[in-house]
């Protein structure tokens, strides 16, 4: 029997787990109708190729300058949110922009309860961020941005209730592989209208170039090889947020986020990473370091500890409801992902994080005690010392067994743990102590894991997928849900007497084109409160939420009254120039709103010509230019880029 579990691991895990290693890179250029283009100018395919007239994707409309990237906040707690934009710097600018920033309780500002001023600049990549304090629990707020004379959009976030609360609602998300796919599920999650927040579990961008982990031809990327230091990471972000669904969740919720591996690169750990060559792409710890803090600087979540920027774990409490944790299983102290798993000292929490996790739960007063992680908990196959996926806490048994353990023997009841990571969807019991498949019932249990499906992410064929699911939950009795062929998400309904999953699926060729809802109820299961056993029991019944909701806000920047992009208000634009002072070289982002020939050439601090770049054909999109500066002299520079019109873009730059 366990011989059948394993190869059917064999064949479904490995699958999942070595997609990415299998389908090559394709560093030297990308492909777009048959078309090479140099690696030194990409084009970006807006999906002009498909029948969806919504497809063009990436637009960049006069009205919205210079906040392209949209809005979005995060963390939220009883009397304080993150909010956040990111301010596009004009053709004069190189140093520090200021910021001012105001919060209401409407849409119209009339009742302004929070403002301020603030400064940015390229040393956070222009990024904004507010721990906007002083604010009323379980209360609606909207907010905006202004920046050289203009406005942001809108956007709308809540504060986390105290004292008695009947129940709270979140979508629960992982795995937004834009290559692979549509952001379509970001969509159908923010005109649900029916949450309280999000939770993305982690995976929220890819490390791979076009076509690594994902073959839509209307997704390429920027850059479009591997990303590996500060400037990859900081485009490569600035390209998720320019996504329209993306935006608009972000507008819409607060967002609670930690990172998992691929914020980095595939199956990483404190010490390196599965998908990282050091001889290739230099120090591990530069390339993390790197990519996390483009993470803080591009996504709304909190500093917990100014002297430990890998410290994300925290706890959240929902009045007496709920205590919900966040923890962090990568870069703090997990060790390698060996296949032995004998090694009783092998740890992915760490001793600090692990006694802050026990202590809290032990302590907690609420309901219910959430746990949201990175990667499955639920056991699964193993065959002696050897198991299919060492990146889970199947390669952590010991620390496991410890941690399920004590939430048994401690009487933490009704403890709930939802993951993100393997872009499938399950329902299991957290078995910590196991059985004989004769007698189901003497598996036991801890408490319930949800595994919401990726929003894009590749998983199982769906052959195996469709042979797969049953034989997992006959052979696997702690397995009583599973789906392994279709993305999605998943919608948890927590109340005084049940923590309720439900799933939301949808099929692989929905996601393949913009705004294709096939987006469906498949399946929930729920643990009743104060289950003797801690096991999940099938509901089939999707959860609703009959609260009020205020309206969603509008995509239109506060104040604007004219004007939308479908008319032809799109303009050129400079989005950034990486890095900024530059020494050898500087990557030049910007985005032409029709197809043309540009002429570049740079300009010294009086506009005197110094020297011609080229002259090439550009389609409409979002565009790189590498530039070689080497023999530049030290002082302040302009990049033009020219037209048979004039000059269409300007950008002031600084030579080291």
């Amino acid at each position: 029997m366990k011989n059948i579990v394993w190869l059917l691991f064999v064949i479904m895990g490995f699958n999942v787990f070595s997609q990415k290693i299998t389908n090559p890179q394709n560093q030297d250029s990308i492909i777009f109708k048959g078309t090479k283009v140099a690696a030194s100018s990409h084009y970006v395919n807006n999906g002009q190729n498909s029948q969806d007239p919504f497809a063009d994707r990436i637009k960049l409309c006069s009205m919205y300058s210079p906040f392209y990237h949209g809005v979005a906040s995060g963390d939220p707690l009883t009397d304080r949110v993150i909010i956040w934009t990111r301010v596009t710097p004009d053709s004069t600018i190189t140093g520090s922009i200021p910021v001012s920033w105001k919060m209401a309780t409407d849409t119209t500002f009339a009742h302004v309860v929070n403002q301020g001023n603030v400064v940015t600049s390229s040393l956070k990549d222009y990024t904004v961020k507010i721990d906007v304090g002083g604010l009323q629990p379980n209360t609606w707020y909207y907010y905006y941005f202004s920046a050289m004379g203009r406005n942001s959009i809108v956007g709308r976030t809540k504060t986390v209730p105290i004292g008695d609360i009947d129940s709270v609602r979140f979508a629960i998300m992982t795995g937004s592989d834009y290559n692979a796919g549509f952001f379509n599920n970001y969509w159908d999650i923010a005109r649900r209208n029916d949450v309280d927040a999000v939770i993305h579990t982690g995976d929220y961008i890819y490390e791979y170039g076009t076509n690594g982990y994902g073959t839509n031809a209307d997704r390429s990327l920027e850059p479009s090889t591997p990303v590996v230091d500060s400037m990859d990471y900081r485009i490569r972000y600035a390209w998720y947020h320019l996504d329209p669904d993306l935006m608009y969740l972000h507008q819409q919720y607060p967002w609670y986020l930690i990172w998992d591996d691929h914020e980095t690169a595939d199956n990483s750990w404190r010490g390196g990473a599965a998908d990282h060559d050091s001889l290739t792409q230099g120090p591990w710890l530069a390339r993390r370091n790197a990519a996390l803090e483009a993470y803080r600087e591009w996504i709304p979540i909190r500093e917990q500890d100014p002297n430990q920027p890998l410290k994300i774990y925290r706890k959240v409490q929902y009045g007496n409801l709920m205590d919900l944790f966040f923890l962090e299983t990568r870069y703090l102290a997990r060790d390698f992902q060996s296949m032995d798993i004998t090694d009783t000292n092998k740890t992915m929490m760490g001793r600090e994080q692990y006694n802050w996790l026990t202590l809290n739960l032990d302590s907690s007063q609420a309901i219910w005690k959430v746990v949201t992680n990175q990667v499955m908990m639920t056991p699964l196959a193993t065959i002696g010392s050897i198991t299919a996926n060492t990146d889970s806490w199947d390669g952590y048994p010991t620390e496991r067994t410890r941690l399920l353990t004590r939430v048994v023997n401690d009487s933490v009841k009704n403890f709930v743990v939802l993951t993100g990571d393997i872009h499938t969807a399950w329902g299991c019991d957290l078995m910590y102590q196991s059985g004989s498949l004769l007698d189901p019932q003497s598996f036991k249990s801890a408490g319930a894991e949800f595994i919401t499906p990726s929003i894009t992410s590749p998983s199982i064929n769906t052959f195996l997928g469709t042979l797969g699911a049953p034989m997992l939950t006959l052979l696997l009795p702690q397995i009583k849900y599973v789906n392994l062929d279709e993305r999605g998400y998943m919608i948890f309904n927590l109340t005084k007497t049940r923590a309720q999953a439900d799933w939301y699926l949808t099929p692989d060729a929905d996601i393949a084109q913009y705004h294709i809802y096939n987006n469906t109820f498949n399946d929930s299961w729920f643990l009743r409160l104060n289950k003797s056993d801690r096991k999940i029991e099938h509901s089939g019944i999707q959860t609703i939420r009959t609260r009020y909701m205020p309206p969603l806000v509008s995509t239109k920047p506060f104040g604007y009254s004219a004007g939308i992009c479908e008319n032809g208000s799109e303009m050129s634009s400079t989005l950034g120039i990486y890095p900024n002072p530059c020494s050898t070289q500087l990557t030049y982002v910007f985005f032409i709103s029709e197809e043309k020939s540009l002429a570049f050439h740079i300009l010294d601090i009086n506009g005197k010509f110094v020297s011609e770049i080229r002259s090439q054909f550009f389609t409409k999109g979002v565009h790189l230019q590498n530039v070689n500066t080497s023999s530049l002299k030290a002082g302040v520079y302009f990049i033009v880029a020219e037209s048979t019109k004039g000059i269409e873009m300007k950008a002031r730059f600084i030579k080291q």
